[in-house]
């Protein structure tokens, strides 16, 4: 199954995120829509230690509660993506 995109809108523009509005045409000629959210570039990093897996510890207002998370933060402009992977 094949979709062309045929339109995009953008939805919302925020501080973190974007959301695009995509108009698919389907292999049946029908269209579609899709919502896709376009995030700034990140790394992040599997550390192990010992055969292990570290990770950190850290609050979440999404879900109201601690969550553990690789490390990971966003590439800043310019930045490589192996160089912010060595910073966080």
């Amino acid at each position: 199954m094949e979709e062309k995109p045929i339109a995009q809108q953008r939805l919302f523009t925020g501080h973190l995120v974007a959301v695009d509005e995509l108009t698919v045409k389907l292999d049946n000629q029908q269209t579609a829509k899709r919502e896709i959210v376009r995030a700034h570039p990140a790394a992040g990093v599997l550390a192990l230690k010992d055969q292990r897996a570290l990770f950190v510890s850290q609050f979440r207002s999404t879900v109201g509660q601690m969550t553990l998370e690789i490390p990971a933060g966003k590439i800043a402009p310019g930045e490589m993506p192996l160089a912010a992977a060595q910073r966080e």
